[in-house]
This record gives structure tokens, sequence and C-alpha cells, in this order.
């Protein structure tokens, strides 16, 4: 007599366990966005988003004097960060983003990267 193994039926909390892993994997997957958006008076809503690295970041840039406290990106609720900012249409900004241990890092989403004058880069948006 052969015996068959007991068989387990899904539980709610077993669904419950596989969506938060599904939610978790796609915020880790989350791409860098940068959306503009023109405005009729002249200035460019101007969003930067990034998946959260699990620390607070900012946007330092020449439209905020490189200020790390000027612009956080906000946590969000799918996994990213991200903070809006008004700029005038038709210039160009350079930009970065650091983390609260000091870390700057580039956005591959903006429209190139180019040499800092200080040994690193930065990123440039054309608005």
């Amino acid at each position: 007599m052969t015996h068959d193994p007991p068989i387990h039926r899904r539980t709610k909390a077993d669904r419950n366990t596989e969506l938060a892993s599904r939610r978790t994997r796609t915020r880790r997957f989350a791409q860098p966005v940068i959306r503009k958006k023109p405005h009729s008076d002249g200035q460019t809503k101007v969003t930067f988003s990034i998946p959260d690295p699990g620390q607070p970041v900012s946007v330092v840039a020449d439209f905020n004097d490189w200020d790390p406290q000027a612009h956080p990106l906000r946590k969000r609720g799918n996994g990213t960060r991200s903070v809006a900012v008004m700029l005038p249409s038709g210039v160009r900004t350079r930009f970065r983003y650091v983390t609260t241990d000091g870390t700057y890092f580039d956005d591959p989403e903006g429209d190139f990267v180019e040499p800092n004058g200080l040994g690193d880069t930065h990123t440039v948006v054309l608005i």
C-alpha cells in the first residue's frame, strides 16, 4: 500500500505572502524616470523619480545651488522616491542624486552625462 503525500491547500496567508513577494520584485526592478510637462506660463514641471534605495535621497542641481536640503525625494508607495520641480523652459540643467551618507550618483534617464570638472560627472537634462 502506497501513501500519498499530504495535500497542502493554499491558505489566505500563502496567497498574501505570494502577492507581497511579487510586489517586492516589482519594486526592486523599478526604473528611474525623468518626466517633463510644459506649462502655459513658460515653466516646465520636471519630476525626478528613482527606485527607492532604502535611504533618503535628494536631487542636487544648479537650480538649487547644489543644496541637498532643498529637494529631498519623497518615498512613494510604489517603491520609488520622487520630487517635482518647476523650471524655466528652454534651459539646460545639471544635477545628481545624493544619499544621506554622501553617496552621489547620476541618472541614466537624463539627456546625457558630462564631466563636472571635479573628477566626476553629472547628469544633464534639457528642459
